[in-house]
């Protein structure tokens, strides 16, 4: 893990690995590209929830992986913009973002440091 980020108290980082070896609260699978609707799909049902962490494992490709970053990132920013206070008090503390390969992770890694620059 090179990089975690707070954002309205609540801690992001990115992971690479097998998502069946990370531990988490709850794992969230997001597939190909279905995956930005999946995410999309589930901030817009969420509610906020007795999990303190959350995982999505993404299984995207490096050539799909240059457009969906920054709109994943985006669409996260937008949630915890609008609900972090929401999700904190549901026990929220920490969203992992569990990708597949080194190529990947350094493709989100540089849209994840643009969405969410060090304070």
């Amino acid at each position: 893990m090179l990089g975690l980020r707070r954002f309205h108290d609540i801690q992001i980082d990115l992971w690479q690995g097998v998502p069946d070896t990370f531990v988490t609260d709850r794992l969230v699978r997001l597939d190909g590209r279905l995956a930005l609707q999946a995410f999309e799909e589930f901030w817009s049902k969420a509610a906020p929830s007795h999990h303190r962490h959350l995982s999505f494992a993404c299984a995207v490709d490096v050539a799909t992986a240059p457009e969906l970053a920054p709109q994943v990132f985006q669409v996260l920013r937008d949630t915890l913009s609008s609900s972090a206070v929401t999700y904190r008090q549901g026990g929220l503390e920490r969203i992992t973002l569990i990708l597949p390969s080194l190529d990947v992770y350094g493709v989100f890694q540089r849209s994840f440091f643009a969405a969410f620059p060090e304070v």
